[in-house]
């Protein structure tokens, strides 16, 4: 039997026990990792749902119920207008539960479904149909990690024109230019914040698929770690972004700590 995560197991083998074989990882590491995860989770779900508690009001104070109920009566309207045969709502829910389902059996009969490095999670190792799904998981995770960094830096180019605008229309230099600033300066902020969290992955796969190299327990850890913050890194971006529900959720709090 092969030691190596990239090739495949002999048939008598089992993907758990190639994964435990080569990995090696200790239990307080995979201990500490179960801690993180925990408290990542547990501060996401305080913190997204007294953002939620915060936003409700301002999404619903300045518009009235009798707009609600139109804006659905006109959806509903448009869909049945449309007259959706009944197999096209079948097709919709296949079209969404077939793909994760496919990847989930080809990783069995292949039997390249194996754990993480360090445990914690599943993957596929990255040959034969688990190389196309590597190509095709980069992909999207590519694609939308770019997205992001792309509309944050057209926001501070947009931004950055409007701000030259201004300053042709009279209107104060000292104002436009801190209005600028402050603008510019919270993109950059999630966009580091964003690199923070996720660039550990973006790298892990070059390092995989683009150099050829396994990756190591401390990279999979680190991957795995850097990746759990981002359930607390999007409340705190829009506690520094908004400073509206900043104030909200710290009214909030306070009340919350005098209760």
């Amino acid at each position: 039997m092969s030691t190596t995560i990239a090739s495949l197991p002999e048939p008598t083998s089992t993907p758990i026990a190639v994964a435990t074989s080569v990995t090696g990882v200790t239990p307080e590491l995979r201990l500490g990792m179960s801690i993180e995860f925990i408290i990542c989770g547990l501060l996401g779900i305080i913190l997204n749902t007294l953002l939620m508690y915060c936003l409700y009001p301002k999404l619903t104070k300045k518009a009235h119920n009798d707009i609600f109920l139109s804006t659905f009566v006109v959806i509903t309207d448009i869909f049945v207008s449309i007259g959706f045969p009944l197999y096209f709502w079948f097709i919709l829910v296949a079209a969404y539960w077939i793909p994760p389902l496919t990847i989930s059996l080809v990783g069995l009969q292949y039997n390249i479904a194996v754990l993480s490095k360090s445990k914690v999670n599943c993957t596929m190792m990255p040959v034969g149909v688990g190389y196309i799904y590597s190509i095709f998981t980069f992909c999207m995770f590519f694609s939308s990690f770019a997205s992001v960094i792309i509309s944050y830096c057209g926001i501070m180019i947009v931004k950055y024109r409007q701000c030259l605008n201004q300053i042709n229309m009279n209107i104060p230099k000292d104002q436009v230019y801190s209005e600028c600033r402050t603008t510019i300066i919270k993109s950059f902020v999630y966009i580091l914040l964003y690199l923070g969290v996720f660039m550990s992955k973006f790298l892990l796969v070059i390092w995989e698929l683009a150099l050829g190299r396994k990756r190591t327990i401390g990279m999979d850890a680190a991957s795995n770690c850097t990746g759990a913050l981002s359930v607390v890194a999007n409340a705190l971006v829009l506690l520094y972004i908004n400073n509206e529900v900043r104030l909200s959720f710290t009214r909030l709090l306070k009340s919350i700590i005098k209760s």
